[in-house]
């Protein structure tokens, strides 16, 4: 009787080990990326190396999310029905001295890779934040505005509805259509021709300087004086009194005034 309590004893002794198992934690010593399982050993060798163990995804069908753990990675593992280690689950990674969360803000969610990549959102503050490296490039988006830190390739048409302000050079290297009014306070230099059609508003502003010449195939209407050759000549409809005190006649022509100033270079011979 004695040797069938110590017997039944035993196997109680069995059935706990075996309940105790059921809820383990391991240390991942193998990684199947391709089905994302692992083998796992346990705290003090007495166990060897489980078999392969399913890790429980978010998803895995329609939307799927994809991740895989590290070797050396603390996890739990699940054993049903009675903690045998043919088959298992491991049900998460867990937090340790060795491995920390990398932010202990409640209102941030995260992911940090290993390379120093963030991708983050603040729900305080309602800002998104990806940072390549843990720096630059980086993109954060916010409520009011989005402020990107890199290089920026577009191949698709931009359209931008409100002010654009540029405060480095800009180079273009197709055309350039402008539908609206072009103003500006700095030298504006043309290396090819300029041309204007004609229609739209009028050209405005500041003195036009060109250094290679101009060619006018319409009519030009000048409201001023027109300096040619370092001589002014004013095209303006009016008389005044000359050194003699008589009433001069309209103004000349520009083509006149041409002319009159190489005669007076000529009789000055």
């Amino acid at each position: 009787m004695f040797d069938d309590v110590r017997v039944l004893g035993n196997k109680m002794k069995d059935v706990v080990a075996m309940l105790r198992r059921t809820v383990s934690v391991a240390t991942v010593s193998q990684v199947d990326s391709e089905l994302r399982r692992v083998k796992v050993t346990f705290a003090g060798g007495r166990i060897p190396e489980s078999d392969w163990l399913s890790v429980v995804g978010s998803r895995t069908k329609g939307v799927n999310a994809s991740w895989n753990m590290a070797v050396g990675e603390q996890v739990l593992c699940l054993f049903p029905p009675i903690g045998s280690m043919v088959r298992g689950y491991v049900l998460g990674s867990l937090v340790n001295v060795n491995a920390r969360p990398y932010t202990t803000n409640p209102d941030k969610f995260g992911i940090q890779f290993e390379d120093g990549t963030l991708l983050e959102y603040d729900q305080a503050t309602q800002t998104g934040v990806l940072k390549i490296k843990g720096g630059t490039p980086s993109i954060q988006v916010g409520p009011d505005k989005v402020s990107i830190v890199s290089d920026v390739d577009i191949e698709g048409a931009v359209t931008i509805s409100k002010t654009l302000d540029v405060t480095g050079n800009t180079n273009i290297g197709g055309n350039l259509s402008v539908t609206g009014t072009v103003s500006g306070q700095q030298t504006a230099t043309f290396m090819g021709t300029v041309g204007a059609a004609g229609y739209g508003g009028p050209v405005s502003g500041g003195v036009a300087k060109m250094q290679n010449g101009m060619e006018v195939s319409g009519n030009a209407e000048i409201n001023g004086i027109a300096t040619i050759n370092g001589i002014p000549v004013s095209v303006d409809t009016h008389t005044h009194l000359d050194a003699e005190n008589r009433p001069t006649g309209p103004a000349v022509s520009v083509r006149s005034a041409s002319l009159l100033s190489r005669l007076l270079r000529y009789l000055r011979r």
